[in-house]
């Protein structure tokens, strides 16, 4: 076999045979006789993955995860601050990772049950910023930085976690997955979430505390969005939602069956003086203002809920359920008279 048709095109040598092609084609367009057929040129080194349904799809859910990590933030800082979602556009992994600063905050997150890594970055000047307010200082971005300390990285990882747990509320619309920090690093060039020529979702967030602003980025690469990537529609989006507050009723409900509450039923009240009091002995018998036949009030945690009668279960004492209190309400109104109100001038 002759060496020369063993020889690997170089990238440049591919990149001027795609320029010729699409020369060719533009005069081929030129040339076309059906006027109604739509071109639309296609990149092969950027390959679209997502659609625009996708896109808006994962912009509502980042909208929801910008206004939860907000209050979140305001709460956890004990100041102003607010986070708003400026761009959702797809972007090359390499291209990111490059126009990225060194150093920088890079953590790196796993989903479970989904596979890869997402990346989440802040710049060095708003982690100073944040560590800053976290020890109760104003929250400004230093003028000189440096590098981050032990006790500065412990702090930047418990921001982190707070930013992962209103994410992974926002991703319960669309899927449940277990968000985890896995690493954080703060060089560029020795991460390596993805292959380079992989694509994923860029989105930017614009942080403001004070007088300050700053971006936050989040990189999450198809491979990762792939075997959810269907949900990712309007109407599966819509039946996401109603999912879930329909799941999350049952589980509220579930949790509330579980509280243990105390119940008991009051027999009946008795005055006595102090003097037949001090002076009661065994044997004795305190006459209840409750009659025999009369019902007795059942109270669930201090509240008066049920009436029910005595008697007894095998051995034990017990209380058989006869109405509820609200029944008694509803009949006491359905026998109160309207009231009528009469004009002073009515003849």
């Amino acid at each position: 076999m002759d060496v020369e048709a063993k020889k690997v095109l170089s990238q440049w040598e591919i990149d001027s045979l795609l320029g010729s092609l699409d020369s060719q084609e533009g005069t081929a367009a030129g040339m076309e006789v059906d006027g109604n057929k739509n071109v639309r040129l296609y990149d092969f080194r950027r390959p679209g993955k997502f659609s625009k349904e996708h896109l808006r799809a994962i912009q509502t859910i980042h909208e929801s995860f910008a206004h939860g990590t907000a209050s979140s933030l305001s709460s956890y800082l004990r100041t102003g601050v607010q986070l708003q979602l400026s761009s959702v556009e797809q972007a090359v992994y390499e291209e990111y990772i490059e126009q990225l600063s060194n150093p920088t905050v890079l953590a790196i997150v796993s989903a479970d049950p989904l596979p890869g890594h997402m990346i989440i970055e802040m710049n060095m000047g708003l982690a100073f910023a944040l560590i800053d307010r976290l020890l109760g200082g104003t929250g400004l971005v230093p003028q000189k930085l440096r590098e981050v300390t032990d006790v500065e990285l412990i702090l930047l990882q418990t921001l982190i976690k707070s930013l992962l747990a209103s994410l992974r509320e926002s991703w319960l619309q669309i899927h449940r997955v277990n968000l985890k920090l896995d690493e954080m690093v703060f060089n560029p060039e020795i991460v390596h979430s993805a292959l380079p020529a992989d694509v994923g979702v860029l989105l930017l967030f614009e942080l403001r505390m004070k007088e300050t602003s700053n971006i936050i980025s989040i990189f999450t690469p198809y491979t990762m969005l792939e075997p959810i990537i269907g949900k990712l529609t309007s109407q599966m989006w819509l039946a996401g939602v109603r999912k879930d507050v329909s799941g999350g009723q049952d589980a509220i409900r579930m949790q509330l069956e579980k509280v243990d509450l105390p119940v008991k039923a009051e027999l009946g009240t008795a005055t006595v003086s102090v003097r037949e009091l001090i002076g009661l002995q065994r044997g004795d018998v305190i006459v209840l203002e409750t009659g025999i036949k009369e019902e007795l009030e059942v109270m669930v945690a201090g509240k008066h809920k049920y009436y029910g009668r005595p008697g007894r279960i095998g051995r034990r004492l017990g209380v058989a359920i006869t109405r509820t209190s609200q029944e008694e309400n509803d009949l006491r109104k359905a026998q109160t008279p309207e009231a009528v109100l009469v004009g002073e001038e009515q003849q």
